[in-house]
């Protein structure tokens, strides 16, 4: 595979590659169907959502690896930041992390067929290596793989509420 930054022909002139490579995660043999754009903006027919940024391959539990999109390593100290978890089967979510005292999720976007939701996660440790992001995840695998399984079974497909309790209606 060829690093994408020895392909990537911007149409701005004003882009700012060290910025970018700072701030986002990118995979750099990710390809794109546009190499005027980050293989993120224009991934190939068939990707899977997050193309373009890194899985961090040594931050693995139970079968579910992390994958970054904020570079939390180049930038420490962020308390809040962007990546995706890629469950046992290939399949993936979004989320948002924020450190906190206590681990939880939250539904940002509901599941589709493509992606088991966008979670915003609460962390209990400061992101600044693969070991951090390894202690988070053990903590957080369990809550994810809860929703990763409510996904495969599939019964938000026929609940138009997507498995969140239904409101009861008020009587006046």
């Amino acid at each position: 595979m060829t690093h994408f930054l020895s392909r990537f022909k911007p149409r701005r002139a004003e882009v700012d590659l060290e910025s970018i490579t700072t701030h986002l995660a990118l995979d750099l043999t990710a390809e794109s169907d546009d190499e005027t754009v980050l293989p993120f903006m224009a991934p190939p027919k068939g990707a899977q959502p997050y193309h373009g940024f890194r899985v961090m391959k040594g931050v693995t539990h139970d079968g579910f690896t992390f994958g970054a999109i904020t570079d939390f390593v180049k930038r420490p100290g962020l308390v809040t930041g962007d990546g995706f978890i890629v469950a046992p089967d290939g399949s993936r979510a979004g989320l948002e992390w924020r450190l906190s005292t206590e681990c939880y999720l939250l539904e940002m976007a509901p599941f589709t067929e493509t992606r088991w939701g966008v979670w915003m996660v609460g962390i209990r440790h400061p992101m600044i290596d693969q070991a951090s992001a390894c202690r988070n995840l053990v903590e957080t695998v369990p809550l994810f793989k809860e929703k990763w399984m409510a996904w495969r079974e599939g019964s938000w497909l026929t609940d138009p509420n997507h498995g969140r309790p239904v409101p009861h209606p008020h009587h006046h």
